[in-house]
């Protein structure tokens, strides 16, 4: 959390405008800034090595490569590897101790009812978490699957009321600093009933995404098929505020060169994601939105219930990258 470099004490926090105008159009950050000026995060895939206090240096330790051998290779064929490679995932992901309790955090759509399908049939879960209503379609779904795969429901209602909601804000403008955007007021609530049914949950978030292949198509035109980076960039900014309003919001004349500096901050990551237009698409929604807002998700549920993210696995990602939309 960046609210903790307002209390070291050599470090005088002043606030980055382009971060802030990030946020506001992107519902997240670009170029690995923070709000606090001077102070940025750790780049994907890096870690941080110190030699001694004087020389810090952030070194690449992973990121998927080109593998040109899942070109032209059948549906078929690249569906029993997905198969095989989130199987394998599943079991490097589970807890050691086997006999720790897991639960899955389901909604009923497509990526929860899959990742409850493959866990059941290695007999990994015995119950599942619904949040919602009665009434909600989500516990409707969730109901059918949990009876399709004999597994004890648990449904929570538990949104927070208006004040709750309140309070939540402020935490997440104090202590996240806006850093995953504005986004999920209620994930701590939610939060609360995982953590009270196992200490670890399975969740299916952006399976849509590395398996379903929506991220390859994040940079497509719906209507002309074009795929390009100014279509990449209109969905993320569906998440914020549109370009030509947030420049005039401002009252500083620097703000258009905010503006600008963060759609380039976006596409020099979008461009430098991968060699082929799939590949970019790919990961660079990965690396931004699904960051944001999932990743953001995620860390306030791990306080009360560890999230266990096979479809993150190195493994699985390294063949999706290589996947091709078509």
């Amino acid at each position: 959390t960046p609210h903790l470099c307002s209390l070291h004490p050599t470090l005088r926090a002043q606030p980055d405008p382009q971060a802030f105008a990030s946020i506001l159009l992107f519902n997240g950050l670009t170029d690995n800034r923070s709000l606090v000026a001077g102070v940025r995060r750790l780049a994907i895939g890096h870690h941080l090595v110190a030699k001694d206090v004087q020389h810090c240096v952030e070194v690449e330790h992973w990121r998927p490569e080109h593998e040109s051998r899942f070109v032209g290779r059948e549906l078929a064929e690249l569906k029993e590897e997905a198969r095989s490679r989130l199987l394998d995932a599943i079991e490097r992901h589970r807890p050691v101790d086997r006999a720790v309790p897991t639960t899955i955090m389901l909604s009923g759509g497509c990526d929860s009812r899959l990742m409850a399908g493959y866990l059941q049939e290695r007999q990994l879960i015995s119950t599942a978490v619904t949040l919602g209503r009665e009434t909600d379609f989500e516990s409707h779904a969730a109901r059918q699957v949990c009876r399709a795969l004999n597994l004890a429901m648990h449904r929570s209602d538990s949104e927070p009321d208006a004040r709750g909601f309140v309070e939540a804000g402020r935490r997440v403008a104090r202590d996240e600093r806006l850093t995953g955007g504005f986004s999920a007021l209620g994930t701590e609530a939610e939060a609360v009933a995982v953590g009270e049914v196992a200490p670890y949950f399975w969740s299916g978030f952006a399976l849509d995404d590395v398996l379903g292949g929506y991220a390859h198509r994040y940079n497509r035109d719906r209507a002309s098929g074009r795929r390009s980076f100014d279509v990449f960039a209109d969905r993320c900014n569906r998440w914020g505020i549109p370009r030509r309003q947030l420049e005039t919001a401002f009252v500083s004349p620097a703000a258009a060169e905010w503006v600008e500096a963060s759609y380039r901050d976006l596409q020099h990551d979008y461009e430098r994601a991968g060699e082929t237009i799939d590949q970019r698409a790919f990961l660079s929604k990965l690396n931004n939105r699904v960051r944001h807002y999932i990743g953001v998700i995620l860390h306030r549920l791990s306080f009360r219930s560890w999230p266990l993210l096979p479809a993150f696995d190195r493994r699985v990602v390294q063949m999706m990258y290589n996947v091709e939309l078509s």
